[in-house]
């Protein structure tokens, strides 16, 4: 059995919706149960606008509602410089002097795995613990009371023991999420969209 189906039967033990798709995350690859938002798919597809990565842009999107006018002159100096730079396709300014920003997080991130030894891959999945839930599967059986089983439940990661006959015992079971809100969040779905769908990144990664 591969990796890609072992994380697939993980994702089927914890209830996660989706198929895993491998990501290039900061820390080191990860497989990310993830929905598209196929309405932002197509409207992005429709004004050739790809990931947003670029986290300052983000950040000051995070600033504006979604398909809501707003008048400029509201928003902080800042974040009009950082809009006023911003790749098309992503805001519209009008003439009257308002702005409206025409993207929201691409994807829903169910859950999220890496593969390998906890001692390592558990800093993989971290970042993605602020968006779904997640878990580390490891080929190297946890003791009840050892460390990566009592490091697992503080945390509330997820884990999972890929036996030698290419079965999956569930080990300890995540927490839910938080799901914040913020800017960074929002770059994980970027680059979860990307790895979904091979397109060209609309702004240099920064993150």
């Amino acid at each position: 059995m591969n990796t890609a189906d072992a994380v697939t039967m993980v994702g089927d033990r914890f209830g996660w919706s989706g198929q895993p798709v491998e990501v290039a995350a900061p820390h080191g690859t990860v497989w990310v149960f993830a929905e598209l938002d196929e309405f932002e798919h197509d409207d992005r597809r429709d004004r050739d606008v790809g990931s947003v990565t670029d986290l300052a842009v983000l950040a000051a999107l995070t600033e504006l509602p979604h398909q809501m006018p707003v008048p400029a002159a509201s928003l902080a100096p800042h974040t009009r410089q950082v809009l006023d730079t911003a790749p098309p396709g992503i805001v519209r300014a009008s003439d009257d002097g308002h702005v409206e920003r025409l993207v929201r997080r691409p994807v829903r991130v169910h859950g999220a795995v890496a593969a390998g030894r906890w001692s390592t891959v558990n800093r993989h999945v971290g970042a993605f613990g602020t968006l779904a839930e997640v878990a580390v599967l490891t080929r190297q059986r946890p003791r009840p009371a050892g460390g990566p089983t009592l490091q697992a439940a503080v945390w509330g990661q997820g884990l999972a023991f890929w036996a030698p006959d290419d079965t999956i015992e569930v080990v300890q079971h995540p927490e839910p999420s938080l799901r914040l809100p913020g800017a960074y969040q929002w770059w994980l779905t970027e680059i979860v969209y990307w790895a979904m769908t091979a397109r060209t990144v609309t702004a240099s990664p920064t993150a």
